[in-house]
């Protein structure tokens, strides 16, 4: 268990909370990891941070782009990677810190591994917890069960999720540029085409930071519709 895992972080003025994201992951129990911060043309110090931080650890890689949005960040920071397994990061969010061991070590046989995340209210103070469904198997057995997986949204983002990046490159996986909304969700279903088996473990692993409680879950209500037509256009068809 000592494959390399690349951790991408896209950045855009994330000056308030990035330092506290990139310990989390440089503090990782797996040490094996590269680390490719993407500044998305960051105009606070952003860009000041990762330097600070890519001078005392030779596992960071940064590159910065003119402003152009998460999925081009992202997608830049794939082409990067030399790793065979890429998990993501938003850059005012936190991981636990053995993360990326957890998911490693749930990765031996397949292709895409999900664990459970919190949400830090930052208004009200308060964490709210979600225990990911334990689940592991085939991929058509795991869309018999899609349900469990999309109220909270633990499978409509790309964090708190192991990805291989043979998959990836392979059949050319990519997030969508055109599209302003869903295009993490359209990512990860895109990715779920292509595995033959998943597994999926309760422990929380992720920290998101949120101000205004409009969180996934309940964009998803309103967009549930759109939702499931993507999802039956992907693994369902």
């Amino acid at each position: 268990m000592n494959e390399k895992v690349a951790v991408i972080i896209p950045v855009y003025n994330s000056s308030n909370f990035l330092d506290e994201c990139i310990k989390s992951i440089i503090s990782q129990t797996y040490k094996n990891i590269e680390i490719i911060l993407i500044n998305d043309g960051s105009t606070d110090n952003s860009l000041d941070i990762i330097k600070k931080y890519a001078a005392k650890d030779n596992r960071i890689r940064y590159y910065s782009i003119k402003n152009s949005g998460v999925s081009i960040a992202r997608n830049t920071g794939l082409k990067m990677c030399t790793s065979s397994k890429v998990i993501f990061v938003d850059s005012d969010d936190m991981i636990v810190p053995n993360l990326v061991e957890q998911l490693v070590r749930n990765s031996q046989n397949v292709d895409f591994v999900m664990c459970g995340y919190e949400v830090y209210d930052m208004k009200k103070e308060i964490y709210y917890k979600y225990s990911c469904p334990m689940f592991s198997g085939s991929i058509k057995e795991f869309c018999n069960q899609l349900i469990d997986y999309l109220i909270p949204p633990y499978l409509l983002g790309p964090c708190f999720k192991l990805f291989d990046i043979n998959i990836i490159k392979r059949w050319d996986v990519k997030f969508p540029t055109d599209i302003s909304y869903g295009e993490d969700a359209e990512f990860v279903l895109t990715y779920l085409e292509h595995v033959k088996n998943v597994r999926c473990f309760n422990d929380v692993g992720y920290i998101y930071r949120q101000y205004n409680l409009d969180t996934l879950s309940t964009r998803f209500i309103k967009d549930k519709m759109n939702i499931y037509i993507s999802i039956n256009s992907h693994i369902l068809k």
